[in-house]
């Protein structure tokens, strides 16, 4: 018989990141999402952010709850758009690869 472990939740992952905490700040936020700050500022004052935030005094936070419920929509979802540049210079340099090899 096998068991299978659960993958942890993005809510569990948040929390050991950050324990003890119910709340995150902008620049922790932007830790977790791997973006600049000033973005998560310009998207919030534009009503574009997809996570609810709140003001405490001048700052600004997110619910942890909130932010692992938003990851947890976004697990399993490719990214669709124009390719980067990165990901084109990977491809021609796998294609010239390929083409070296044989």
């Amino acid at each position: 018989m096998t068991t299978q472990t659960k993958a942890p939740s993005a809510l569990e992952l948040i929390q050991q990141f950050f324990p003890q905490q119910i709340r995150l700040s902008t620049f922790q936020l932007s830790i977790i999402l791997h973006c600049a700050e000033q973005s998560i500022r310009n998207d919030v004052a534009a009503d574009k952010f997809k996570i609810k935030s709140y003001k405490d005094g001048r700052s600004r936070y997110f619910d942890i709850r909130d932010v692992g419920a938003y990851l947890d929509k976004l697990q399993g979802k490719v990214r669709s758009g124009p390719k980067t540049k990165e990901s084109k210079i990977f491809a021609a340099r796998a294609e010239v690869a390929a083409t070296a090899a044989l």
